[in-house]
């Protein structure tokens, strides 16, 4: 119950957060954003189009050396990217010190590539941005293999199965707010509060483990998930310790020896989690996912979760 009680320790570690310099927080960063911002950079061609073929080119900058937008886009997000489209249209390339990438805009851009009408757009290109720490998920995998996969992994998402999930959360928060909430304590703590009940909920949903067993292998794991989502933002992009993208790699480790163990447990075991459902769950003709494929999908699967 104390982590979701006030203490000086959780106050003494709020304060380090708050006061820990980010590009956000440094003293004039907000003007040398604006001025950023409001510069026109030189543009240049990405690659020029096959001649006789009608096509424009792409247009892009660099932004600043060494830096490129990073300032921009980690202080504005979604926001500098719509000043991008209001300002040079549906298509513009970004070169930057952590990953070039053309940035596909607005709702005809989306459409297109979302689409894919013609398959001229394949999930390769998720491989420099989280390949290594998810590698092999339902959303890495193209065409008629991303079909086979996901016709297996649909057997877990049929109504009864969904139903399944929810008498799990049902009887794990209901418990939860019941028997652990305070009541009437003004030191009683919201956030930190629903991240332990959704921590509850998913190691029983997703991996079988029954609320309040194995907490702190859980919470470990947890933590796993935490690290790897955040790698793919790493600027760093190679495995240099102590740096975001080499955390990201060990964090991987970590949940694929866990869930090669879990794997091994739940092949002979019955169950409703996901994990169990996948370890048993075919398709029409009979197909199954490997313990491989199971291991990827479960990786890939958690990350969506805390993703959203």
């Amino acid at each position: 119950m104390m982590a979701t009680i006030s203490t000086p320790h959780y106050l003494l570690d709020q304060a380090r957060r708050r006061f820990t310099p980010t590009l956000n927080t440094i003293p004039g960063m907000g003007v040398v954003d604006k001025r950023l911002r409001e510069r026109d950079w030189p543009q240049f061609v990405m690659a020029e189009p096959p001649a006789g073929s009608g096509l424009k080119p792409i247009m892009g900058d660099s932004g600043l050396p060494m830096v490129g937008h990073l300032i921009e886009t980690f202080r504005n997000g979604p926001e500098f990217l719509l000043e991008v489209y209001r300002k040079y249209g549906p298509l513009h390339y970004a070169k930057t010190p952590a990953l070039d990438a053309v940035a596909a805009l607005g709702p005809d851009a989306t459409q297109a590539v979302f689409a894919n009408k013609n398959k001229d757009y394949c999930q390769r290109g998720w491989q420099p941005v989280i390949g290594p720490f998810f590698k092999r998920g339902l959303m890495l995998l193209d065409f008629e293999e991303h079909l086979y996969h996901r016709r297996i992994m649909q057997e877990a998402f049929t109504r009864t199965r969904l139903a399944g999930y929810v008498e799990h959360i049902d009887r794990v928060a209901a418990a939860v707010v019941a028997d652990d909430w305070v009541t009437n304590d003004a030191r009683f703590l919201f956030h930190p509060a629903v991240k332990e009940l959704t921590l509850d909920i998913a190691s029983v949903v997703f991996m079988g483990h029954e609320p309040g067993t194995d907490h702190d292998l859980v919470t470990k794991i947890n933590q796993a998930f935490t690290i790897t989502t955040r790698s793919g933002g790493a600027i760093i992009r190679t495995p240099v310790p102590p740096f975001k993208w080499w955390r990201g790699l060990q964090a991987r480790k970590t949940l694929e020896d866990y869930f090669t163990a879990r794997v091994a447990e739940r092949r002979d075991a019955e169950g409703t989690d996901m994990l169990t459902v996948l370890c048993h769950t075919t398709d029409d003709d009979g197909n199954s996912f490997t313990d491989e494929d199971v291991v990827n999908h479960m990786i890939f699967l958690m990350m969506a979760a805390h993703d959203t």
